[in-house]
């Protein structure tokens, strides 16, 4: 199974998710947090596809894909949330976050 082929289902996953996470680690802010989502999903979508695919392949490890999700935390420069003036601590949690997200979420898009 691919993230190519369950893409859409990724992307759900990800959303409910960041609801949560947007409570847990903002407070809130949950229109600005999913605007932030979906922003650094589109962003890296190539790579997350080529990435989990070759991991639904067997051509890297599970690690290896964490690593490279987590090499993308630039790209979640969540500027929604900033504008708000959300502490860095908090801002921080909810990148950290969102990395882990994608990366569980990838995991159960390929059966991992």
């Amino acid at each position: 199974m691919s993230l190519s082929d369950n893409w859409e289902d990724f992307v759900a996953t990800v959303r409910s998710g960041v609801t949560e996470l947007a409570k847990n680690t903002l407070g809130g802010a949950l229109d600005q947090a999913k605007a932030d989502a979906e922003s650094f999903l589109e962003t890296a979508k190539p790579k997350l596809r080529r990435w989990a695919d070759a991991l639904a392949n067997g051509q890297i490890t599970r690690e290896e894909f964490e690593f490279l999700v987590g090499t993308q935390r630039d790209l979640a420069s969540l500027h929604a949330i900033t504008a708000l003036g959300m502490i860095k601590t908090r801002v921080e949690r909810f990148r950290t976050g969102l990395i882990s997200l994608v990366v569980n979420s990838a995991f159960g898009a390929i059966g991992l």
